[in-house]
């Protein structure tokens, strides 16, 4: 999915400052503060430390920095399934 949304954005020349990666976001491997948003998609809940995660996050973000998470479980709330 990397891969494909790469080359949507590089075939509508949206790439002037965009740089990729795929990591583990339990352990980024990035510096303190660096970053002024985060975001995940598809968080298996199996399959990770959330506590962890948010930490690492945390950690990369930049004072005032943006933590995006795009979650696709159930609604809990049944009044919220149709959407």
């Amino acid at each position: 999915m990397l891969h494909h949304g790469r080359d949507r954005l590089i075939d509508r020349a949206v790439v002037t400052n965009v740089r990729y990666a795929q990591v583990n976001a339990e352990r980024l491997s990035f510096a303190d503060a660096s970053f002024d948003c985060v975001t995940i998609a598809l968080w298996p809940a199996q399959r990770h430390d959330k506590p962890a995660a948010l930490a690492s996050m945390r950690r990369v973000l930049k004072p005032g920095g943006q933590l995006l998470i795009l979650e696709f479980s159930p609604a809990g709330n049944t009044a919220l399934a149709p959407l």
